[in-house]
């Protein structure tokens, strides 16, 4: 270990590496390592301070329908809601559509 961060720390020609690597520490190794995280972390801030693609979506699910269509659906939808608030009186069938749409609890008949 020490001769690879000898030749790591101390990039030496020919019969200098092994004594670069007897005189090489266990802090000099540590100090090696702690410098190429701090490097690793600056390139990776300049990275994501200059590359803007991190704030751009990608890709988006299809939706559905396209916009004019949701807002005709929206549109009759309201119309429809506007149109049983209306009513005094609620057929049977059109309540049990809406309890579930809505997912309300059903309305229980009076007891007599």
């Amino acid at each position: 270990m020490r001769k690879r961060y000898g030749a790591l720390i101390q990039p030496a020609a020919g019969g200098e590496e092994e004594r670069a690597a007897a005189s090489l520490t266990d802090e000099d190794a540590l100090r090696y390592e702690f410098r190429q995280l701090v490097h690793i972390r600056d390139q990776w801030a300049y990275r994501r301070q200059s590359e803007r693609s991190h704030m751009y979506i990608l890709k988006r699910d299809e939706q559905a329908a396209k916009q004019g269509e949701l807002l005709h659906l929206v549109t009759a939808k309201v119309r429809e809601y506007d149109a049983i608030v209306s009513l005094d009186e609620l057929d049977e069938g059109v309540r049990q559509r809406f309890v579930t749409e809505l997912s309300l609890a059903p309305r229980r008949s009076p007891e007599p």
